[in-house]
C-alpha cells in the first residue's frame, strides 16, 4: 500500500479547514471531540516536520559556515 505524503502547505490548509468547521454552521457537538483529536494530530505533525526541517537547516548553516572559514 502506498503511503500518501502531503506538504506542510497541504496540511495547514486541512487544519485550517478543520478549524473553520468549528465556527461554521455545520458544527456539531457530537463530532466536536473526533475533529479537534485529528486537528490536534495534524498541528503536533505539522509542528514536528517544520523543527524537522529547521534543524536539518541549521546544521547546513553551521556546515556552510565552518567551510567558508576554511
Amino acid at each position: 500500500m502506498s503511503k500518501t505524503t502531503k506538504t506542510i502547505a497541504e496540511k495547514r490548509v486541512e487544519l485550517a479547514e478543520l478549524l473553520a468547521w468549528f465556527e461554521s454552521d455545520e458544527f456539531a457537538i457530537e463530532q466536536a471531540t473526533d475533529k479537534f483529536k485529528v486537528a490536534e494530530a495534524l498541528a503536533a505533525d505539522i509542528e514536528v516536520e517544520l523543527m524537522e526541517r529547521k534543524n536539518t537547516i541549521t546544521v547546513l548553516k553551521q556546515k556552510f559556515d565552518k567551510d567558508s572559514e576554511a
